[in-house]
């Protein structure tokens, strides 16, 4: 009987132990629970800032598309214009640089005439001696169509063409 009560105290040690131990086990599953719960909720709310995120970049994507695709346009825009710039421009070949000017001016003079309405040619022959004046007291003086002389960028005068007279028979 002494060695059953013995073997009784025994196993209640061994009880109260076991006892300890779970107690123990319980509280580190319960710290790991509430670890594991706050790491979920960390988690979460990372996958919702990289949806965010995802969103974003998406919408800035699709903008830096559109915005390419501008430039684009704007680009042939300007390659149009320059080409129609360019379009009525006279090219030499064969003049040396230094004198390309003075000989364009030398042909231009010699080689080419407007092809004006008699009235128009008769108003412009009005202008031409105040623009000649003009330009030997060192002024930029041109005449303009129809009929306008201008010095030094501004209109300083106009002659209205006028109709030749009708001859009758």
């Amino acid at each position: 009987m002494k060695e059953m009560m013995s073997e009784v105290k025994e196993i209640g040690r061994t009880v109260k132990s076991i006892e300890e131990k779970v107690e123990k086990h319980e509280g580190i599953l319960s710290s790991l629970s509430e670890k594991v719960e706050k790491s979920n909720k960390t988690l979460n709310g990372v996958q919702r800032k990289v949806n965010s995120s995802s969103e974003e970049v998406k919408e800035v994507s699709e903008k830096i598309k559109y915005m390419e695709e501008r430039l684009d346009k704007a680009k042939e825009r300007v390659v149009d214009q320059e080409a129609r710039s360019r379009r009525n421009n006279l090219i030499f070949h064969g003049v040396p640089e230094s004198d390309r000017e003075a000989v364009v001016r030398s042909i231009l003079k010699e080689k080419l005439t407007e092809d004006l309405p008699y009235e128009v040619r008769q108003a412009r022959r009005q202008l031409i001696p105040e623009m000649l004046e003009a330009k030997r007291t060192g002024k930029a003086a041109w005449l303009a169509y129809p009929a306008r002389l201008i010095i030094n960028g501004e209109e300083v005068k106009s002659v209205t063409p006028r109709p030749q007279p009708q001859m009758t028979a």
